[in-house]
């Protein structure tokens, strides 16, 4: 297959056809003013309803760079929790006009609230507790910015698993995003000359006792301290045809996929 494509495109003019997927895809300023304002829109409902103290941190796509103008906004409340928090917010949500199609998702293994924004369209999901998440996004947003051919090479796998249905809210979901994402990047850290380092590695260079949202920016600033890395000057296009390939003959009886080991 890879053969018959390259001798109907050379891999530049499919590197260029993948950005150019990206651009028209990708989430645009307009976007991300928007979910910024649905964020205050919460805030704004919580801090009336007495949730005075309430913070909203907008993760996962929005904030990683790998979303589209069609994805969901993935929203942390941090506030203190009690044991019905989930169905509070969703009984505070549903007596506000900003958000309808309210749904409480309490016993899910992280609990959400599922709503809409009216006025956008925009789905969201809202979770609470543990700052996991947080983390992962800034984990993957410093993948993208780690190298170039990070950012479109998880996007056009996510583009091509939504294309294939393995992915989205409608009918049976065989897969998450998130997990397409952690698919590539593990393995991009373990290729013959790896274009990304294991969290293994990253976490030596970092003070773990700072707040989430500052893990990308450290990381960026001592990423002359990880370890040489091999130069990589695979394109897009190999990389694509790589991923495929290697997840093809990945051996899962016997193996597992670790981004933490590499």
């Amino acid at each position: 297959m890879y053969d018959h494509v390259l001798k109907v495109l050379n891999k530049k003019d499919l590197d260029n056809q993948i950005i150019d997927l990206i651009k028209e895809k990708e989430l645009k300023v307009d976007d991300y003013a928007e979910r910024v304002k649905i964020c205050g829109d919460i805030r704004e409902v919580l801090v009336e309803a007495g949730y005075t103290s309430c913070l909203v941190y907008p993760y996962g796509s929005t904030i990683n760079s790998v979303g589209f103008t069609d994805s969901d906004l993935d929203l942390y409340l941090d506030l203190q929790l009690s044991q019905d928090t989930t169905l509070k917010i969703a009984k505070i949500l549903e007596n506000c006009s900003q958000f309808v199609d309210i749904e409480a998702v309490p016993n899910a293994r992280v609990p959400i609230v599922k709503a809409v924004h009216f006025l956008s369209g925009i789905k969201c999901d809202i979770s609470f507790g543990h700052k996991a998440i947080l983390w992962n996004t800034e984990f993957i947003r410093f993948c993208c910015l780690y190298d170039t051919r990070v950012r479109p090479l998880i996007m056009v796998v996510r583009y091509w698993g939504c294309m294939q249905g393995l992915v989205g809210r409608n009918g049976k979901v065989r897969l998450h995003n998130y997990a397409l994402t952690l698919m590539v990047i593990a393995y991009l850290q373990q290729i013959p000359c790896p274009i990304l380092h294991s969290v293994q590695q990253l976490l030596t260079i970092v003070d773990m006792d700072i707040h989430p949202s500052s893990f990308c920016s450290l990381l960026m600033a001592k990423q002359d301290k990880l370890p040489i890395l091999l130069k990589n000057t695979d394109s897009l296009t190999d990389l694509l045809m790589g991923f495929f390939n290697h997840y093809k003959s990945f051996d899962y009886e016997t193996n597992v996929i670790s981004i933490f080991l590499g």
